[in-house]
């Protein structure tokens, strides 16, 4: 019964015209620091971006690409990560990995969120330090290190697989990130090139003012469109 509703539903789909971008927008400079966006659409038909799939969310991080740039999500939930990131506050958690090497403070924060689950859930089993540094902490100085997530490897479609952290010191913000690794990837040489974690130093403050405007910037054209679709001028707006 499951199968023929969902043989019904594909065929519904298929029906369907194909998406349409209604919108592409970038906020920052590639180069440094950017989050780019896509809203898609069917031209005319009222939709509701804000609870849909329907929009494409990615970053840039010194002309590196972060997410998936063909994946569609519901706005609310591809800013979710980001959103968040900005209520976080960072400081005593870079404070205790400046001296870190960016390998040490992925595996170091990666182990810390394994840890925090462990004491509040008593999840098993108990996860080992990755290194004398993160050993070394005490139980207070653990539970501060998950703050430095961006993106935790799990956030949403978009996000799925990429890993990165972002440590604040007064002059510059330290964007870590690491790629996600495909399944079908089997060759040795391959998983290490997506596994190689990647660091990259920007302008103090950019990511909190690039992240808000975008999210602004989302949210008006997402009401902008929705007005046009329900007045018949959904194509006015490029």
């Amino acid at each position: 019964m499951a199968d023929k509703e969902q043989e019904r539903l594909g065929h519904r789909l298929a029906e369907l015209p194909p998406l349409d971008c209604l919108v592409s927008r970038r906020i920052g400079l590639r180069h440094i620091f950017a989050v780019e966006f896509e809203l898609a659409g069917r031209p005319g038909e009222p939709a509701s971006w804000w609870n849909n799939r329907s929009t494409a969310l990615w970053l840039w991080v010194r002309g590196e690409a972060i997410g998936d740039t063909s994946g569609l999500e519901a706005m609310w939930v591809a800013l979710l990560p980001l959103e968040r990131a900005l209520t976080q506050d960072r400081e005593a958690a870079s404070a205790i990995v400046l001296s870190w090497t960016p390998q040490e403070v992925m595996d170091g924060a990666l182990w810390a969120k394994d840890w925090c689950l462990y004491e509040e859930h008593s999840i098993k089993p108990k996860p080992r330090a990755p290194h004398a540094k993160a050993k070394a902490l005490a139980s207070q100085s653990i539970r501060v290190l998950p703050s430095l997530f961006i993106l935790a490897g799990n956030d949403n479609l978009t996000f799925q697989g990429w890993v990165a952290i972002l440590i604040e010191t007064s002059d510059k913000e330290r964007f870590v990130f690491r790629r996600p690794c495909p399944c079908r990837i089997t060759s040795p040489k391959a998983i290490a090139k997506l596994h190689e974690i990647l660091w990259f130093d920007i302008p103090i403050g950019t990511f909190n003012k690039v992240v808000s405007a975008a999210q602004f910037e989302m949210e008006e054209l997402a009401k902008s469109l929705q007005r046009a679709a329900f007045a018949g001028k959904s194509d006015g707006i490029m």
